[in-house]
């Protein structure tokens, strides 16, 4: 495989383990704050709130199979970002009915939909990050459709975020936050490319090191480099070891008569031998 898909899958890979352990670190403090809010404060929300958090968790245990074995399935990733939208949606839905229909409106969704497309960009997929940022906008406004009839219009006159262009600004937000999030995948793509650049550059450097241009024999600086390790491994494991030395007579008369071509030949043939 190529250094570079090699590099980009692990990051990619790496992006969807790191996002699984959020989940799970998001999910059950979720779940405890909403204990909290139903055991303590006698709120119904807190309630559909546990609920929804532990089908959360139930679904990140499902794939942790998944994680632990590096399969990293493109249905995990479009999954995981629909229940991540849907979860914190239905919640601010639920809270907006029984309680408060500003604040989640207003204020939760806001600060932890972009937390949801920044995880869509640690999987350097565009297309997810472009799926999870027009789900949360479309999300979003659905869910100012279903709380604005519940707005106090008191509040409603006084705060700007509370009517249809406050809305109209945080849908915009969070679509530059996933244009902005577009960029990462190239970032990290540029990198890795720098990366294979500097691999195959270092081991065309190290072949013309180490290696004869005209013949690609291994010269003095390779043999040296090979009895270092031999003799350090001999010497660990209480061992004796040789070197047999060959000279090759005539071997600038064969160059001088019958040309380098002729003299290339005769090492490869010596090398099979």
């Amino acid at each position: 495989m190529d250094i570079y898909k090699a590099l980009l899958q692990n990051e990619a890979g790496r992006g969807e383990k790191i996002a699984w352990i959020f989940r799970w670190a998001l999910y059950s403090l979720a779940f405890f704050l909403a204990a909290i809010v139903y055991f303590f404060q006698d709120g119904i929300s807190g309630l559909f709130g546990m609920i929804l958090s532990l089908c959360a968790l139930l679904y990140n245990l499902i794939i942790t199979y998944f994680i632990r074995k590096k399969l990293y399935y493109g249905w995990i990733r479009y999954t995981s970002a629909t229940v991540d939208v849907m979860a914190l949606t239905l919640y601010n839905a639920i809270d907006t009915y029984f309680h408060t229909p500003l604040v989640p409106v207003t204020t939760a969704t806001i600060l932890v939909y972009p937390c949801i497309i920044f995880l869509a960009s640690l999987r350097l997929d565009r297309r997810l990050i472009i799926y999870s940022t027009l789900l949360t906008a479309i999300s979003m406004d659905i869910l100012y459709a279903f709380a604005s009839p519940y707005f106090d219009p008191v509040v409603t006159k006084e705060l700007s975020s509370c009517n249809i262009f406050g809305q109209a600004y945080r849908t915009i937000y969070i679509l530059l936050c996933g244009f902005l999030m577009l960029f990462i995948p190239g970032t990290v793509e540029r990198l890795l490319r720098n990366q294979r650049e500097i691999y195959e550059k270092s081991i065309s450097n190290y072949e013309l090191a180490h290696k004869d241009r005209l013949t690609g024999v291994g010269n003095r600086m390779l043999l040296e480099e090979h009895l270092e390790k031999i003799h350090e491994m001999a010497v660990t494991n209480n061992l004796k070891y040789s070197v047999i030395f060959i000279d090759l007579d005539g071997f600038k008369e064969i160059n001088d008569e019958y040309g380098m071509n002729w003299g290339i030949r005769f090492c490869a043939l010596l090398q099979k031998e």
